[in-house]
Parts: C-alpha cells; structure tokens; sequence
C-alpha cells in the first residue's frame, strides 16, 4: 500500500484549510490579497486530504480503484443541468464534462432544466390518474403509489429512467443559499420519491440507487476563504451534509468528492479557463476514483 501524506494548505495567514477528500479550485481575489501570497500559483488546485500520495500526472486527493480504460467504454452518464446560461462558467464546467466523458466512450446525457422547462413544483397534477384519498391530499404517499402503479406524470418519469440507466449522476449548479437552486430541488423532489430511489428500510447503504455514483460540481460566489471553519460562512462541508447525505446518500448513492470551483466571478478569464481545465482532467480518470466515507465525522469531524 503507498504511503499516505496529509496535506494542509494556507491561503492567508491564521486561515487553516485542513479538509477532507474535495477537490477545490482557489482564485486569488482581484482586491485584498497580500504581497506575501503573490508567488501563489493560479488557480490553485488543491485536494487538501488524507490521500494517496499521487503519481504523476495523478490528480491529488483521491483513492482509486483499478478501472481498464475498455471498462469505462459503455459507462453511462446524466448530467444534471441548472444554469439560466449556456455560455455561463457552470455552462462551461457542463460543455467540457460532455465532452471528456463522450471522449471516453460514455453515453452522455444532459438534464439541461431550464432548457427543459423542468416543473419544480411536487403538486397532485404529478399524480397521472385518481388519488388514493381524494378528500385530503398528502404528497408523499400519492406519490408513492403513483409510482408503484407507474401512475406519475411522463416528465417525471423520463428522469427517472435516466437515473436508473445511469452508472455516475453529476449534478452542475451554482450554490443558492448554501444549496442547490429551486429548479434543481424541485427535481430532486420529483425525480427521487419513495418507491423510486428508496423505501423504508431500504435507505443510506440500502437505498435503491445503490451501486450508482453521485458527484456535485459546483461554484460559489464566495471565496474559499469564507468556507472555513473560521471564515465567515463557515467549513464548506456543512452545506453538503443535507445535499450529499441528506440526499444522495439516503437514496443509495456512493458520493465521490465535490468539485468545487470557488468565486469565478472575481477570477481572470486566464483563470476560469484553468478552473475548466482542471475539471477536465480529473474526470480523465473519474472511474477510478473511491466513494467518500458518507458519515458524520467527514462533514463534522471527529
């Protein structure tokens, strides 16, 4: 077994980036940065982790697993859309993983949802037929027996045959409120009903998506010096725990570590495109990357 090294990373003095298995990308800030980081590379692309120490050209911050490139022709991919702009940074993010993973031999689908329209709202109309107490409606079981009859409305179920056909779901979003937006929720609410991706007690490890990869990419509009656990909007790992345990998790999914692209908007266009660039290459080898451990003490500590 190689060694293991853990990497911490400083971007400001007293700001300890000590963090756990994410691979995030760092922009200097146009204003406010001083003299003493200038030598900074840019964008930094940092996995500061427990990790394998990695080969060359390895992607620091991830285990791996022993994927053929043959095993990863015919993997399938939805990619889970939410951006007002296609020619959006989240856009681009979109556009390259597309492209890398069609590169590979990955049946690639997108879930664009505002191209699509996509209705966030859980409502009755999602219910294709009589509901089973017509005198006092509850979502959740209409739903559930909805989809157990194979009774809910042909959007919902479109998404749900993607889902189910797909070995990796990316989710592509910027972050609204320390979670996904509305658009993106409303899928989430829809898409991932009871019957459909779990069941009680089939759960977390026992969840009906199990055996399928999940992986957020997302940017922010903070810098990463904020999503400390000094910073101003507190550890970054916070705001995944509903997402990615909460969520993902619940309905069986083994979650591989984020991406995140902190603070685009205040980074160069030499920059972003970097940011891209970095996004491309590891999904190079995304396939052998390891789940992370989707438990308390990732998100929390010890």
């Amino acid at each position: 077994m190689p060694p293991r090294v853990y990497i911490r990373g400083r971007l400001e003095s007293g700001v300890d980036l000590g963090l756990e298995s994410t691979h995030i990308i760092f922009t200097k800030q146009r204003r406010g940065l001083d003299s003493a980081h200038s030598s900074l590379p840019l964008p930094l692309l940092l996995s500061l982790t427990d990790c394998w120490v990695p080969r060359r050209g390895q992607l620091p911050g991830t285990q791996r697993r022993n994927t053929s490139p043959h095993a990863m022709a015919g993997k399938k991919v939805l990619i889970v859309y939410a951006h007002q702009e296609p020619k959006s940074f989240n856009g681009s993010l979109k556009r390259v993983a597309v492209e890398e993973l069609s590169r590979q031999g990955c049946a690639v689908t997108v879930s664009d949802l505002y191209a699509m329209d996509f209705e966030p709202r859980a409502t009755r109309k999602d219910i294709a037929g009589a509901v089973s107490n017509p005198e006092v409606f509850s979502y959740g079981v209409e739903a559930y027996e909805a989809c157990k009859k194979r009774c809910l409305t042909s959007d919902i179920l479109e998404e749900q045959k993607k889902v189910q056909e797909a070995d990796l779901v990316i989710f592509q979003f910027p972050l609204y409120w320390f979670s996904v937006p509305a658009i993106m929720k409303g899928w989430m609410d829809r898409v991932l009903c009871q019957g459909f991706a779990f069941d009680f007690p089939g759960i977390y490890d026992a969840g009906f998506l199990k055996g399928k990869l999940a992986l957020l990419s997302l940017t922010t509009g903070g810098t990463a010096e904020m999503y400390t656990r000094t910073g101003a909007s507190g550890d970054f790992r916070y705001f995944l725990w509903p997402l990615q345990h909460g969520a993902l998790h619940f309905c069986g999914f083994q979650v591989l570590a984020p991406q995140i692209s902190f603070a685009p908007e205040y980074a160069s266009e030499e920059e972003r495109k970097a940011m891209v660039a970095s996004w491309a290459q590891r999904l190079k080898t995304i396939w052998q990357e390891k789940p992370i451990q989707c438990t308390p003490p990732w998100y929390f500590g010890h």
